[in-house]
């Protein structure tokens, strides 16, 4: 009873660390990387080893606790939490029958029955952590391309493009002229126009790298154009195709976890916290 209740512990406390992990990971994106595997790993291994069924739903109340804690009480991380608990004890259910029909014990097909769910949870706490972050909602706004970006997309759709030409030079490609052909105001003034850029006030020979502003005008502005009916759906989208790509991250999460899980078993087997007996069953069979 004690080594369940030290696992239960430890499934505690790599929630913590994990959650915390996530939640900064919707600023920090790099933080996901841990947060993503700490509590699938030690769960799964719990999950297998445990075997008292009210340490189990204690652990998973806990957990939830701990959720609530890191993320908040807002109705979508409530119904979250609901989800998590779901994926604790439902994985838990499935482990136990999957020991009760095996003869002989296999962690790695054991394991996934676990940690299935709750990575698929996981994404989704991710998803919707994502669709309330301030950075997400200030697509709303519009989007912001960073600069680096915008000179790959215009060197893409305008050949010859770079942020050592001129204003005019690059009148000169947009309108497919000699990229030196001296330009008239009234050209000048009608493809700024187009631009959006009449406020600048440009005289043509200001070089592209000495305006950032001419850059997020001519891809930014004219993105954000393109989206303005879609600004109120970019926080939804932006959500889904993050779950998505989760859920597809999960086919390789899910045999990592397992491969890990397989050398704590196995470590622990060698140091004899875990060890296998072999027991005889009785098995039912029909005589006529």
């Amino acid at each position: 009873m004690k080594k369940q209740i030290l696992l239960a512990i430890l499934t505690v406390i790599s929630a913590f660390l994990s959650f915390y992990f996530l939640k900064i990971g919707l600023d920090k994106i790099y933080f996901l990387i841990p947060g993503l595997l700490i509590l699938p790993i030690i769960w799964g291994i719990s999950a297998f080893l445990i075997k008292n069924a009210l340490i189990i739903l204690v652990t998973s109340l806990v957990v939830v606790a701990v959720f609530l804690f890191s993320f908040g009480l807002s109705l979508p991380y409530l119904i979250c939490a609901t989800l998590i608990l779901f994926s604790l004890i439902w994985g838990f259910k499935k482990v136990q029958k999957e020991k009760r029909l095996r003869i002989k014990i296999l962690i790695e097909e054991i394991v996934p029955k676990a940690v299935g769910w709750l990575v698929f949870v996981i994404a989704i706490v991710l998803a919707v952590g994502f669709y309330f972050s301030p950075k997400v909602q200030a697509l709303k706004e519009g989007i912001k391309i960073p600069t680096w970006v915008s000179e790959k997309v215009l060197k893409t759709a305008v050949p010859g493009f770079s942020q050592d030409l001129t204003v005019d030079e690059m009148i000169n490609l947009l309108i497919k002229k000699e990229k030196n052909e001296p330009l008239t105001p009234q050209i000048r003034e009608g493809v700024l126009k187009q631009l959006g850029m009449e406020d600048l006030k440009l005289k043509g020979k200001e070089k592209i790298s000495q305006k950032p502003e001419i850059l997020e005008r001519l891809v930014t502005s004219r993105i954000n154009q393109i989206s303005k009916g879609l600004a109120d759906y970019l926080p939804l989208i932006v959500a889904f195709v993050i779950w998505q790509a989760l859920v597809w991250l999960n086919k390789i999460l899910i045999p990592f976890v397992v491969f890990l899980d397989l050398i704590i078993y196995s470590i622990l087997r060698a140091s004899g916290f875990v060890k296998i007996e072999k027991v005889s069953v009785e098995k039912e069979e029909i005589v006529l």
